[in-house]
């Protein structure tokens, strides 16, 4: 790092449509399966939204779920990870949730590995892709150097 500069990069989050924070903030919660390589620290999640009431009704299933993710660590290998939940109770947390989940890659895990079997999956990956379809983040840098913005 060159002494005096500094790097500040804020995120924010915009949310369109018919969607407001307010109204969501404490009905919802946020499931993250996180897996991580243990020698090329390689990472892999997968997320979505849950309605409360659902997440209540099956949470001894989620909590207990353990993820597995391949080739994290090189072909043929496998990583155990960990479900991470947040309850999305203060604006604070849905922002993390959804900062989190605009950097996914695929979310087969969570709707067809996790909830195997349970019978209203499909009603929340539709109540997870109404939220999500709605979300954008931009996010802006801003460079100063010497105490001069650059």
């Amino acid at each position: 790092m060159i002494k005096g500069c500094y790097l500040l990069a804020i995120t924010a989050l915009i949310l369109t449509g018919d969607i407001k924070m307010k109204e969501i903030i404490g009905k919802v919660v946020f499931v993250e399966l996180f897996g991580e390589g243990y020698y090329s620290g390689s990472c892999c999640s997968q997320s979505g939204f849950f309605t409360k009431e659902f997440f209540e009704e099956n949470e001894d299933l989620i909590r207990g779920y353990t993820p597995y993710f391949h080739y994290l660590d090189g072909k043929h290998s496998e990583v155990d990870g960990d479900v991470k939940i947040n309850m999305c109770e203060t604006v604070e947390d849905l922002i993390s949730a959804f900062k989190t989940y605009t950097e996914m890659d695929d979310d087969y895990m969570i709707w067809e590995s996790m909830l195997d079997g349970v019978s209203d999956v499909q009603e929340q990956n539709e109540f997870s892709n109404s939220i999500t379809s709605k979300i954008k983040t931009n996010t802006v840098v801003t460079i100063t150097y010497d105490g001069q913005e650059i």
